[in-house]
């Protein structure tokens, strides 16, 4: 007897424990093998073209304080 390819997907899948978010990736190539539709394409950096980060101030420009100076003090007293 010859399993067809659905068996085959279900047999697999229905056994599977474990989180199902490390298992989400394998189980959707698998069902687009089955459906025979293209499989999801891998991320590209136009998202970050899209919603850039902020840039980063620059530490060495920033004014070092010690907590026995007097920059600490005004700060702690401040806040």
């Amino acid at each position: 007897m010859t399993s067809s390819p659905l068996d085959a997907f279900l047999r697999k899948w229905r056994t599977v424990g474990g989180a199902e978010r490390a298992n989400a990736q394998p189980f959707l190539c698998d069902l687009c093998e089955l459906l025979g539709v293209p499989g999801p394409d891998p991320a590209k950096a136009i998202s970050q073209i899209l919603h850039p980060r902020p840039p980063r101030p620059n530490r060495a420009a920033l004014p070092r304080c010690l907590p026995a100076s007097p920059c600490a003090r005004t700060t702690i007293r401040n806040a």
